[in-house]
């Protein structure tokens, strides 16, 4: 039971209005404590800063994340490599140059030629393309340093048939005797035309030799000392017309 001129609050009642006085009290207190807070310099912030704060957005102070390195294409270290070994497979050859243009477009496609030798190993290089013995590609075709197209040379074993004729050589400097015989076998070559840039199987095909046996003996020093025997090549005729429309028409899909 509450005391007798108490309210709830513990306040006195009086005359009609009284709490309405109070309440308007306390808000005026409340109001006054406001204007004196907002008169305080020392909670405001700074026009710069306020404009810098709505000017930059809340993540502009993280760091973007990098982005990976893209993994460089290995490129082949050896005619073998690039050609895919004499057991092709088009999986594992490895391009000639990443950084060569794409085989695409209309012609003229820059172009090398690249010779095996018998067992297509290590020993074929671009200079070898330039010897004297056929087949050899026009100049307009292999001007350029960065070619679109490699063209794999190498002998068919299963093709070598008879004897020809043979070579023979007289040791320089001697008495004019001979020195050096070397067989001249038939056979054929089996070509295959890359992109330099992908590794990416263009065509395909074989040649016989053409040439005449005399044409096919080995013409280098090294190459007359190091040969037990020397096979047919094709001539350059033949592989610049089977080559022609790769070369000098339009890049196919």
């Amino acid at each position: 039971m509450s005391r007798l001129g108490m309210s709830e609050w513990g306040m006195e009642r009086g005359p009609r209005g009284g709490r309405l006085r109070v309440v308007v009290s306390v808000g005026i207190l409340v109001a006054l404590a406001g204007c004196s807070g907002a008169s305080d310099d020392s909670d405001k912030e700074s026009p710069e800063a306020v404009a810098t704060a709505r000017k930059s957005p809340a993540t502009a102070w993280r760091s973007p994340s990098p982005s990976p390195s893209p993994t460089p294409t290995p490129s082949a270290e050896s005619v073998a490599q690039a050609c895919g070994e004499t057991q092709f497979d088009a999986d594992a050859v490895l391009p000639w140059n990443p950084e060569a243009p794409a085989y695409t477009g209309g012609g003229t496609h820059s172009v090398i030629l690249v010779k095996g030798g018998p067992d297509f190993d290590e020993m074929g290089t671009e200079s070898e393309a330039e010897a004297d013995d056929e087949p050899k590609l026009p100049g307009k075709w292999t001007s350029s340093g960065d070619p679109e197209l490699i063209v794999c040379e190498f002998l068919v074993e299963e093709s070598v048939g008879g004897q020809l004729i043979t070579c023979e050589y007289e040791e320089l400097g001697g008495d004019g005797s001979v020195s050096t015989r070397v067989p001249v076998y038939s056979a054929a070559y089996s070509y295959r035309v890359l992109e330099a840039k992908t590794g990416r199987l263009v065509d395909t095909f074989n040649l016989s030799g053409s040439v005449s046996g005399w044409d096919s003996c080995p013409v280098e020093q090294s190459d007359i000392a190091n040969s037990e025997a020397a096979f047919q090549h094709v001539s350059s005729r033949d592989l610049t017309e089977r080559l022609r429309s790769l070369v000098e028409g339009p890049a196919g899909d």
